[in-house]
């Protein structure tokens, strides 16, 4: 039987989001210019401040869009390596 991943999640640090009035397990939107995705909130001292973390490779076939939605489809201007780790994005409670 295959292994369900449970659901989309997005990881910030607690600073981050008490300041978006974000608790653990909210619904939250991840956002830029490219696109959106709706995770659930968790929360992590683990997460540098100003950091969002979300797993990479979430299908839209789970009920959510990808966090690779949210990164340009270029490589990095010096070194040509993918820009996924400098997303610039939004956090909001839904």
């Amino acid at each position: 039987m295959p292994r369900r991943a449970g659901p989309q999640w997005a990881m910030l640090h607690p600073a981050d989001a008490r300041v978006r009035g974000i608790v653990d397990r909210d619904t939250v939107e991840v956002s830029n210019s490219l696109g959106r995705i709706r995770a659930q909130a968790r929360l992590s001292e683990d997460a540098l401040e100003r950091v969002v973390v979300v797993p990479h490779g979430y299908w839209r076939g789970t009920g959510s869009a990808s966090g690779n939605l949210l990164n340009a489809d270029r490589p990095g201007k010096i070194d040509k390596a993918p820009v996924s780790s400098d997303t610039r994005v939004d956090v909001a409670k839904i």
